[in-house]
């Protein structure tokens, strides 16, 4: 069992599954780092055709390409790269409702 140090101490790995999100990924990304600063920051590419890859290169701490748009191959890649002592992720929001979600955190 840990001591509360140890807790305290804990790191979190978020891990971001992302498909042809290119006018998302990088207000996402800002947004997901000013509310989480500590944590990694791991974007899984699912052989996106619309350079999300390329956008979101300079935003989160890994960039994997898995090569194929599978969400489970994506949240494997990303558990298998984070550091951290803890994962968790982003589950892809349909389209519609990223707009509402872009114009509450704005």
């Amino acid at each position: 069992m840990g001591t509360s140090d140890d807790m305290l101490q804990m790191q979190v790995s978020i891990i971001v599954p992302v498909f042809n999100e290119a006018p998302f990924i990088r207000p996402f990304l800002e947004h997901l780092r000013e509310r989480a600063a500590e944590a990694e920051i791991i974007v899984v590419d699912g052989a996106s055709t619309d350079g999300t890859d390329e956008l979101a290169a300079g935003f989160c701490d890994q960039l994997i390409r898995s090569g194929q748009p599978s969400r489970a191959i994506q949240m494997n890649a990303g558990v298998c790269a984070a550091k951290a002592t803890f994962s968790g992720s982003f589950m892809q929001m349909p389209k519609c409702q990223r707009d509402v979600w872009m114009r509450l955190t704005a």
